[in-house]
């Protein structure tokens, strides 16, 4: 996985902080497979964007890039074991969308 970070000098410290640990779990699930790679990029890019530009659909769509690779770990880890490192990652991914699942958009279905 490429590793480009958010280039905006308008990141505080501690949101350049936020984003190189999410990057550090992403990093662990991306050395899993092709697949969690291109997932855990598409995280990281997610978040960068969530946190320059702040809007809600950014945020949501972050999480929602979390629950998919959150199911996708979950859904091998039936099948093959994980690591300490990348169970971490699973786990760290798992807990941003049970903390903020609010913000996924989720679709709303109505009787015909």
């Amino acid at each position: 996985m490429e590793s480009r970070g958010p280039s905006s000098p308008s990141l505080s410290p501690e949101a350049l902080g936020s984003y190189q640990a999410l990057r550090a779990h992403a990093d662990a699930l991306a050395a899993f497979s092709a697949s969690f790679g291109r997932e855990a990029q598409a995280v990281t890019v997610a978040y960068a964007a969530a946190l320059t530009a702040g809007s809600q659909s950014d945020w949501s769509a972050f999480v929602g890039r979390c629950r998919a690779l959150a199911d996708h770990a979950s859904a091998v880890a039936g099948v093959v074991a994980f690591n300490d490192g990348e169970r971490d990652a699973w786990q760290f991914f798992a807990q941003i969308v049970d903390e903020n699942g609010d913000l996924i958009e989720r679709p709303i279905h109505t009787a015909a």
